[in-house]
């Protein structure tokens, strides 16, 4: 999705979510960049957006809605070293000065007001929010690109796979390959109905971890895959000025 060179576009909060919903509604007889593909991440916002009263950047992560702690900050100043802040309001990004650059870590399953809202401050690309949340689309993980162009064209998107190997004790294990094909499927069925919790959001609260894959490899070890996405792009124009976020597991 090209957010151009328009500002106003992404003004606040809810004309950042306004623009993800009609950009969906684009067809491919209307544009060779048609919205298919963002449906699911208009209905996200349209599920989890809660307009504000108050200033937006005020919105807090209401405890019993969080898994963890689910946001930290670093404010970036040269021959310094930086030190994370764990935030629970966004108020904290627009009170603090930060002339040289920072980071943002988002862990786990998004809020979608943060979303919206971080979106809107810092004229994130939605395409960014698109790649990371592909399970919103699917029940099953996807290889698939929607757009003529494949996703490395983005230079300011990058997307990690992190692999952590697991185990776990078994007794007298048969270590036969049938035993093992059996455990496969029934991994598989788990991860399908695991996806299609996923997607429609069901249990799932802000910061929980998301899990991409899970693999058998014989009775009594796995692995699971995660992903990490990083977005940068400067801020207010400035050549000494950045903001890079990064969504991880």
């Amino acid at each position: 999705m090209d957010v151009g060179t328009n500002e106003s576009i992404f003004a606040n909060p809810a004309s950042y979510v306004n623009a993800v919903k009609n950009h969906s509604k684009v067809s491919f007889e209307e544009s060779l960049y048609s919205g298919h593909g963002y449906e699911s991440l208009a209905e996200f916002f349209h599920r989890g957006y809660e307009s504000n009263t108050e200033a937006s950047r005020h919105i807090q992560v209401e405890r019993g809605q969080v898994s963890g702690q689910f946001a930290w900050w670093y404010v970036l100043t040269p021959g310094q070293q930086s030190v994370p802040r764990p935030i629970s309001s966004l108020n904290i990004l627009a009170a603090t000065e930060a002339p040289y650059g920072q980071l943002l870590f988002l862990r786990g399953y998004p809020s979608a007001t943060w979303l919206a809202t971080i979106g809107s401050y810092y004229m994130i690309d939605p395409e960014f929010y698109r790649r990371h949340l592909d399970f919103l689309g699917t029940t099953t993980a996807t290889r698939n690109f929607i757009k003529p162009s494949l996703p490395s064209s983005s230079s300011s998107i990058l997307k990690l796979r992190l692999t952590t190997l697991g185990s776990h004790a078994v007794e007298n294990p048969i270590r036969s390959q049938p035993r093992i094909d059996h455990l496969r499927r029934t991994a598989e069925k788990s991860m399908k109905s695991y996806w299609s919790k996923l997607r429609r959001g069901n249990g799932w609260r802000t910061g929980d971890s998301v899990v991409r894959r899970y693999t058998i490899h014989n009775e009594d070890q796995f692995s699971i895959d995660q992903a990490i996405t990083i977005y940068f792009s400067p801020v207010e124009h400035s050549t000494k000025k950045w903001f890079s976020r990064l969504l991880v597991p």
